[in-house]
């Protein structure tokens, strides 16, 4: 995929969450556990939330940030992935866990691309502000999921 605008940009990391949202809803189909449809409850809800923010996100950043251009940012398509993805048969959490967390930093590459090659210094501390909300959001997010093994 080829990206223009920070807004496109910020507007598919919102659809990727909602694309990992639906793929988690479509494998809790899937699943045989327990503990492994909670996870999935629980990373649906998640995505569909993160979604939400990204979406508050781009409706709050100013139009300077949100219409800069890329000179050429290239990228795998998440949002197609996560079409063809199946859970394995007797998946447990860990299995689940370990997929939504490359699902996540495949976004979080994605963002840090764009850091990378952005020239504006606006442009730069909005995808670092972004970047670091990803980063704290993971860590929250492992840390409650490893919660869940502990019920």
């Amino acid at each position: 995929m080829r990206f223009k605008q920070m807004r496109e940009l910020l507007e598919y990391v919102s659809q990727c969450r909602v694309a990992m949202s639906k793929l988690y809803d479509r494998l809790d189909h899937q699943a045989d556990s327990s503990r492994v449809k909670l996870l999935l409850e629980y990373l649906r809800n998640h995505q569909l939330e993160v979604a939400k923010k990204m979406d508050q996100y781009i409706e709050d950043a100013p139009d300077g940030v949100l219409d800069t251009w890329f000179k050429r940012l290239d990228y795998d398509d998440i949002v197609a992935e996560c079409t063809h993805i199946v859970l394995e048969g007797g998946a447990d959490e860990h299995a689940v866990m370990d997929l939504a967390l490359e699902l996540d930093n495949k976004v979080l590459s994605l963002l840090h691309l764009a850091l990378e090659q952005s020239e504006h210094q606006e442009t730069q501390a909005a995808l670092e502000a972004v970047l670091a909300a990803e980063r704290v959001r993971q860590q929250r997010f492992v840390h409650s999921t490893l919660r869940m093994d502990d019920i």
